[in-house]
């Protein structure tokens, strides 16, 4: 009787068993089913078929939680998983992300450094197309910059910074931001310009310095300032920028790559000598460079103080190029000046083209100790 017992308990035991690996089984099965159907309605065209994106999801929900929890593995390549994509989970928040790369998808964008493609941040109900930013070269500047900067508003939304989980000796890092379906502001102007009218041009000089105010605030110059490092979003029935792409970000003057800006385009007098720069001069040629992209935005046009090409030739010497790109700025701000108090409009109240570009002058000046800082800028704008 005793071993009828004991072998009626262990049936019990099996089925109840099977029973709750079937329910376990079944419930993965809905929530991969559904998160299917909400990827396909999110990324119509994801260059995935509806059963790779299937199995894709019931891997996610099945096997990745004990890989995760168990192995402490947070990358999950295609030829690990024979999956039609790439799978990355963050360490520290425990998002999913469905890398797309370039598989029958265009990437979204490439630097001097990085490539930029979707990836899917995955959710059985609300999941999201985002950019996915990744390099092979070492980028643990960019990454502390990311990290530092995550959540400061005026600048892009960054979702993650995770670090290559295969190689812990790397120094290379990723990077998962919003997706921003407009593009940069450089592609935005092309199309849009003629239709901008001067509220809006405003308005995306005052975003610009929103962003920027941040960075300085968290001790960040952005070394970077030309239109295509501005992402377009939409609030109500406005557009606006956000600041984006810390790649040459600089806290504290703590850099082995000096230098200003990108290129002459936005280069300040004091960057023509990058190995002098230090500490809060980045800031201050931060402010230089915007006062040159306000001007483009303002006019749809290249200032004219900034003349690349004598800028680059190295056939005059650096000393004489440096002395004759300040005396062509102090020239053009003393007789600009003249001729926007002429107009008698700086000193009204309402805000007008004249008003910015006489605060443009304050943010060009060639002495950098004399440039106002951003936060004196912004108040300037408001």
């Amino acid at each position: 009787m005793k071993s009828f017992i004991q072998f009626f308990s262990l049936i019990t035991l099996l089925l109840l068993s099977s029973s709750a690996y079937a329910n376990e089984h079944t419930d993965a099965h809905k929530k991969a089913q559904k998160a299917t159907s909400a990827i396909r309605k999110c990324f119509k065209n994801c260059g995935m078929s509806k059963d790779e994106l299937y199995k894709i999801a019931l891997f996610i929900e099945t096997e990745l939680p004990k890989q995760v929890e168990t192995n402490r593995v947070y990358y999950f390549s295609r030829t690990k998983t024979k999956l039609a994509r790439t799978i990355e989970v963050d360490p520290h928040t425990k998002k999913i992300f469905i890398h797309l790369q370039r598989h029958n998808v265009p990437e979204l964008g490439r630097g001097a450094r990085k490539n930029v493609t979707y990836s899917i941040l995955y959710s059985t109900t609300k999941p999201r197309k985002v950019a996915h930013s990744h390099t092979t070269y070492p980028n643990e500047n960019e990454a502390q910059a990311m990290s530092d900067l995550k959540g400061v508003p005026g600048l892009c939304k960054i979702i993650a910074v995770l670090s290559d989980s295969r190689n812990t000796l790397s120094n290379c890092y990723s990077f998962i931001t919003k997706y921003y379906p407009r593009g940069d502001f450089s592609h935005y102007v092309q199309k849009h310009s003629n239709s901008f009218k001067f509220k809006d041009r405003l308005r995306f000089c005052r975003d610009i310095i929103h962003g920027i105010e941040r960075m300085h605030n968290k001790g960040y110059a952005h070394r970077d300032l030309g239109l295509r490092n501005f992402f377009v979003t939409r609030k109500r029935k406005h557009v606006h920028l956000v600041v984006a792409d810390f790649g040459r970000a600089v806290s504290g003057g703590n850099t082995s790559e000096k230098g200003a800006q990108g290129g002459y385009s936005l280069c300040a007098p004091e960057g023509l000598k990058p190995h002098l720069l230090k500490g809060d001069d980045y800031l201050r040629t931060d402010i230089f460079a915007l006062g040159c992209v306000f001007y483009k935005i303002l006019y749809n046009k290249k200032p004219c103080w900034m003349q690349a090409r004598k800028l680059r030739n190295t056939h005059v010497s650096l000393h004489t190029r440096h002395k004759r790109f300040i005396h062509r700025i102090e020239q053009y701000r003393k007789q600009r000046l003249k001729e926007l108090k002429k107009t008698g409009k700086l000193k009204k109240k309402r805000f007008s083209p004249e008003r910015v570009e006489a605060i443009i002058l304050k943010m060009i000046n060639p002495n950098p100790h004399a440039r106002p800082t951003a936060s004196v800028v912004r108040s300037l704008l408001q």
